[in-house]
């Protein structure tokens, strides 16, 4: 095995745990959630340390991100831990990131879908912030409604911002 792959194969691992997840007793969330947050990490700075970027993890490594989001979130919102509109809010970037992933590869058959949705400052913290939201859920009864809503916001505007990219690479 090349060591380059090791991002791939850490972020394939979260891919992994995030379909666990809701199979898992809630015993475990905590434990699952942090060796996920640890492979979001490790793949990124091996990935980025080593010169280990690729094509196919840089695809694959927002798509774990925006699953392990929903299969953490969903876990949660069916044991009655968030609400619904709070997850909404929370996910809106994850939502609209997807869409317009989605939509630019059926619809405009864009190239460089990894330049359009390239992460950004507002996207890095958002994802950030939904790791503290997921974690303020499980440490906490009940969870910190502010950050709640501090991660809701910053969500829209992480939103706003891949919008906007995707707005400008159609109009090119």
């Amino acid at each position: 095995m090349k060591a380059m792959w090791i991002p791939n194969i850490l972020t394939g691992f979260r891919v992994l745990l995030a379909i666990l997840f809701p199979f898992i007793t809630s015993d475990f969330w905590l434990i699952i959630l942090s060796m996920a947050l640890i492979t979001e990490f490790l793949d990124g700075a091996l990935a980025r340390k080593f010169n280990w970027v690729t094509a196919s993890g840089q695809i694959m490594d927002p798509v774990a991100d925006r699953l392990l989001a929903l299969s953490v979130g969903l876990t949660l919102m069916f044991a009655d831990r968030i609400l619904v509109t709070s997850l909404l809010l929370v996910l809106t970037r994850d939502f609209v990131v997807t869409l317009g992933f989605v939509t630019t590869l059926l619809f405009f058959k864009q190239t460089d879908i990894i330049q359009i949705f390239r992460p950004n400052r507002w996207g890095k913290v958002t994802t950030f912030l939904q790791y503290l939201v997921f974690y303020d859920i499980l440490l906490f009864s009940p969870p910190h409604q502010v950050l709640i809503w501090l991660t809701a916001t910053l969500s829209v505007i992480s939103a706003g911002s891949y919008s906007l990219n995707f707005y400008k690479s159609v109009r090119e």
